[in-house]
């Protein structure tokens, strides 16, 4: 096809570990302030992400109170606030959806583009670790693409 050059792609398909499970509402909170909620809002959040309990009850029959430690409907949201900084932590372009992340790079020269990958997967994990967050290493696909 004319006017495309050769180009090397790699496409990293990624799953995040009991994602929303894993969010530290510390660190959230803290980027929720710098997103402009402050105040009362923030109390609210911080109220919402706080030792909030819940049982189960059918037909008079009750579960144990327990402690709640996913943030319920919110959760995807308060998610990708929580991870949406990612794409600025890394060269690659990064496509978010939930807890499911693609990360793309490509370049000319597939030397430089290995090693380019490898340096920017070191970034990403550093990001998700600061995170505390982990990949399924069950749940990842790395596609390699050559344009001719």
């Amino acid at each position: 096809m004319p006017g495309i050059k050769k180009k090397h792609v790699v496409a990293i398909f990624c799953d995040l570990k009991k994602a929303f499970d894993t969010v530290d509402h510390k660190i959230l909170l803290r980027k929720l302030e710098r997103y402009g909620i402050h105040n009362i809002s923030l109390d609210w959040f911080s109220n919402y992400l706080s030792e909030r309990k819940q049982l189960i009850s059918i037909s008079n029959v009750q579960s144990c109170l327990r402690l709640i430690t996913a943030s319920s409907i919110l959760g995807p949201l308060l998610f990708l606030t929580y991870i949406n900084g990612l794409p600025l932590c890394t060269d690659f372009l990064t496509l978010l959806f939930a807890d499911d992340t693609t990360l793309l790079y490509s370049h000319s020269n597939p030397e430089i583009l290995m090693r380019t990958v490898n340096e920017e997967l070191w970034k990403v994990n550093n990001y998700f670790r600061f995170h505390k967050m982990s990949l399924h290493t069950q749940k990842k696909l790395i596609l390699y693409l050559h344009t001719e």
